[in-house]
């Protein structure tokens, strides 16, 4: 099975619209592809998170939605 291997800017595009956000979302649209990531990816991922937030690119309702989402997807 082929997998996909993510760091973390990959990760946030994932759950954010930005540059790049497309082409991931396409990546995991795939049948039959994994993705992986290294267990610091998941540190680093709620890190880039609260910086969104507290920059005001994610509301708090936002924030909680993407930690969700992605609490759930990674589980």
């Amino acid at each position: 099975m082929p997998f996909y291997y993510f760091d973390t800017s990959a990760l946030v595009k994932r759950y954010s619209r930005e540059r790049g956000t497309s082409i991931v979302n396409a990546l995991l649209a795939k049948r039959g592809k994994t993705a992986v990531l290294g267990t610091i990816s998941i540190t680093e991922f709620y890190s880039a998170v609260a910086l969104k937030a507290q920059q005001g690119e994610l509301t708090r309702d936002d924030w909680y939605s993407v930690i969700f989402k992605f609490e759930a997807e990674a589980a």
